[in-house]
């Protein structure tokens, strides 16, 4: 997992998971994906943050 991190404010802007060695993503049977080493397998975003003053408020 990478957390990316904005240069200059150091605000949170991305996370993503990558492959840290080759694997078959079927596990060990034969014919599943094969995903080398490096490989972005998944990313998130936040879309937004924001502070409120109580339970469910959105502004």
């Amino acid at each position: 997992m990478q957390v990316l991190l904005d240069p200059e404010t150091f605000a949170h802007r991305d996370v993503r998971w990558v492959a840290g060695m080759d694997y078959n993503a079927g596990g060990k049977a034969p014919g599943g994906p094969f995903v080398p080493k490096g490989t972005v397998v998944g990313t998130s975003t936040p879309l937004a943050t924001v502070v409120v003053d109580r339970a469910g408020g959105r502004d």
